[in-house]
């Protein structure tokens, strides 16, 4: 099983998450929770606090391209989809080509 627990695509609104053995950042948590209540902004700012501490993160660097795309700021949500792609060689990269498209 895969680290990833959610296949999400930006049109459907859902970020990712941790896999199920795996525990989410506290910063990712919130930025899910904020996403899934259509605060966008809120999930933005817990994203790139969140982002600070793990940089390393495609999740953390994902889940922020799909709040921007949220947030109407498609240039900065290909950056972070790009970055994602950069540092994610796995699970994550069919789903982040796609969503690259769509911002």
């Amino acid at each position: 099983m895969s680290r990833l627990a959610l296949a999400a695509v930006l049109l459907s609104g859902a970020t990712f998450a941790a896999g199920p053995l795996e525990k989410n950042h506290p910063l990712v948590e919130q930025g899910m929770t904020a996403f899934n209540q259509n605060d966008f902004e809120g999930a933005l700012r817990a994203f790139d606090e969140a982002k600070g501490q793990l940089p390393e993160s495609a999740v953390i660097e994902f889940n922020r391209g799909a709040a921007l795309h949220k947030l109407g700021r498609n240039e900065e949500a290909r950056a972070a989809l790009l970055r994602a792609a950069e540092l994610d060689k796995g699970p994550l990269q069919s789903t982040i080509h796609y969503n690259l498209g769509n911002a």
